[in-house]
């Protein structure tokens, strides 16, 4: 299992550095063409947003990892330390349940995109290569919050060591 996150660690910094890095060159070259070179590039402004697309939900996994998302304390500040374990994992839990859902459709919608064909209009790029970032990223989700889940059950609750 350790492999398999450093791996996915790995992955998450070289892909969003690489993704990052072909976005802004796309969005520079379009800039030079069009202001200094009088032309405009008909499939820059579609790329760079599958790119932006591509980081966002390569953030899902990294974004849970770090524990970066949005929540609520309000009850975490209240609770003594077992009852706030339980509460964690309960939540947890029930985000691992919306990220199997959500992977589950996106995927069907991807496969979906993928047998009818669709490209896209600038580019020409087969429309399931954009589609399937989401899936990947909502499974990525996934694969991060069984490892929180893991985190907290093995953490010990008196301690009030619960975050990392």
């Amino acid at each position: 299992m350790k492999k398999l996150l450093d791996g996915m660690e790995r992955y998450d910094r070289i892909m969003g550095t690489i993704a990052l890095m072909a976005m802004l060159a796309v969005v520079f070259w379009q800039v030079v063409s069009r202001y200094f070179l009088g032309t405009s590039l008909r499939w820059s402004e579609e790329y760079a947003r599958y790119l932006m697309l591509y980081l966002s939900f390569l953030g899902v996994g990294a974004g849970i990892k770090r524990q970066k998302h949005m929540g609520v304390d309000f009850f975490d500040a209240l609770l003594p330390p077992k009852p706030k374990k339980v509460l964690k994992v309960l939540a947890a839990v029930v985000t691992l349940g919306i990220l199997v859902v959500f992977t589950y459709y996106s995927g069907q919608t991807a496969l979906r995109i993928g047998k009818s064909g669709q490209v896209s209009p600038a580019g020409g790029l087969p429309m399931w290569i954009p589609y399937a970032t989401i899936p990947l990223g909502f499974f990525a989700g996934i694969i991060r919050q069984i490892e929180q889940i893991l985190l907290l059950l093995h953490t010990d609750h008196r301690s009030g060591d619960e975050e990392q």
